[in-house]
């Protein structure tokens, strides 16, 4: 194994090995659904009124005192989502069409040159890395995640600290995850292969890192380093405010990402990225309705709908400071 390459496998260890503690716990954890015998009466019969409930499936309702963690079921949806949803459930629609409505009426209300819906915050770093290693290019989308083609970029950069178990979603596209402590290595690491430059939004509170505090560095700090090297920017700001103006923005990023699901109150299954109109066209072509390595982490019709409604609701209706 070459040099650099063992230097890769050493690095994404410590990370991986996170991880993997999270889903030893996670498997753990579950173990007492698969235990659980189904209750089968062997005469199934319709639910109440009004259709399947919690209750009716025997559940009990949480009371909901942590926060807007995905396994508690993030957030409860606004009315005005709920509405939105039922709505957009009643007809069909042309979805390139309105993806790039939702995503015009978006970037108005956040103030970005562009947004795409996705299905989660997740999927949108997924399709963000797609973007970034293959472009528009067909015969590079459809490759991935083989990034064995010679003009696919397949390496990310991410400060050591800042390392989580979401990055999974950009190891999924095919890429190595190469880690740095500092701008100097940072500025040795870069290489013909680097894709972009990814960042923890809430790097600066704490993170959700899993090493020492190396050395702070501003998202402006990174977009001066990748943009000299023509290398965009992407941040993940999953459970973070979208505050307007956008502060990730502001300091020259290329992309940002959001839970639609979590502070925003729209649909779970939504997420919504801010950022350059080509990069993040790029991503949309990367994932649902077309066919490449994105489709499976579908948006549909209601969950775009719904987060429009949301993010109207968060701009010019919410008390935010009364909240």
């Amino acid at each position: 194994m070459a040099a650099t390459e063992a230097a890769v496998e050493v690095e994404i260890k410590t990370a991986i090995a996170r991880q993997i503690e999270t889903v030893t716990n996670e498997a753990r954890n579950m173990q007492k659904w698969f235990d659980l015998e189904p209750v089968r009466t062997g005469n199934a019969q319709r639910s109440p009124p009004g259709g399947p409930t919690y209750e009716s499936l025997g559940l009990r309702p949480l009371i909901n005192c942590k926060g807007t963690y995905t396994i508690i079921s993030g957030s409860l949806m606004l009315p005005e989502v709920r509405e939105a949803m039922a709505k957009a459930s009643q007809q069909y629609v042309q979805m390139e069409e309105l993806q790039f409505a939702a995503g015009a009426r978006i970037s108005e209300l956040m103030q970005s040159e562009w947004a795409l819906v996705t299905c989660g915050c997740s999927a949108a770093l997924l399709q963000l890395t797609a973007a970034c290693m293959s472009g528009t290019d067909p015969e590079l989308m459809c490759l991935l995640p083989d990034t064995s083609h010679p003009a696919i970029k397949n390496e990310v950069l991410v400060q050591r600290d800042q390392r989580d178990d979401y990055d999974a979603a950009v190891r999924m596209a095919g890429a190595k995850i190469i880690e740095y402590s500092s701008l100097r290595e940072l500025e040795a690491k870069i290489g013909p292969k680097t894709a972009f430059l990814l960042a923890l939004g809430d790097a600066d509170s704490g993170g959700l890192g899993i090493g020492a505090t190396h050395e702070e560095i501003t998202p402006a700090q990174l977009v001066k380093v990748g943009h000299a090297h023509g290398i965009p920017v992407i941040v993940d700001a999953a459970a973070e405010r979208p505050d307007v103006p956008n502060p990730y923005l502001a300091q020259g990023v290329d992309a940002v990402c959001y839970s639609g699901g979590k502070c925003m109150r729209g649909p779970q299954t939504a997420g919504m990225t801010l950022g350059k109109k080509s990069l993040l066209q790029a991503a949309y072509l990367n994932g649902a309705p077309h066919h490449t390595l994105g489709r499976p982490v579908k948006a549909g019709k209601e969950e775009i709908m719904g987060l429009v409604a949301a993010v109207e609701q968060w701009v010019l209706v919410r008390d935010h400071a009364a909240e």
